[in-house]
């Protein structure tokens, strides 16, 4: 993959909690999404882990198997700078317990940053079910710009 990770854009997105979908088609060819809670990658961006909520995620998962394309959108919430990656299915597992300490850590900084924004309160958050959590692995090929702008669309060299 291309040294995309040096990109100002993703450092930004990974920089603060962020919000994200991700989606594969199923068996007919239409999308299927389920929202993203954190996401961890290793440095170059080749690999990237989406923690989701474990039961949302059977539609996404229904018709995956290994290699097959998923898609995955994560967007800063502080200014909705967006990147998506694209990518292989590489599995998916429960997580162990240093992947949930991530789960967990994203959340609280994303109920820190909401609550600034936007006035949630503790209990308006803790209607989001994050666990049981499930992880989904991609191999990432290649991101993409998708802030709302006139490079919307555009690969991230």
């Amino acid at each position: 993959m291309p040294s995309t990770v040096s990109s100002t854009l993703i450092k930004d997105v990974f920089a603060e909690p962020s919000f994200g979908f991700v989606t594969a088609p199923d068996a007919s060819g239409q999308p299927r999404m389920t929202r993203i809670y954190a996401y961890s990658s290793n440095a170059d961006l080749s690999q990237l882990s989406l923690f989701v909520f474990g039961p949302d995620a059977e539609p996404v998962l229904a018709n995956l198997e290994e290699g097959k394309p998923l898609a995955a959108v994560l967007s800063r919430a502080s200014d909705f700078r967006t990147i998506q990656c694209k990518g292989a299915y590489r599995g998916s597992h429960a997580p162990a317990a240093e992947e949930l300490t991530i789960l967990r850590n994203h959340n609280g900084a994303q109920f820190k940053m909401v609550n600034e924004f936007f006035g949630w309160t503790q209990e308006n958050w803790s209607s989001w079910n994050i666990e049981p959590a499930l992880v989904i692995n991609i191999a990432v090929q290649a991101v993409f710009e998708q802030t709302p702008q006139p490079n919307t669309g555009q690969k991230i060299q």
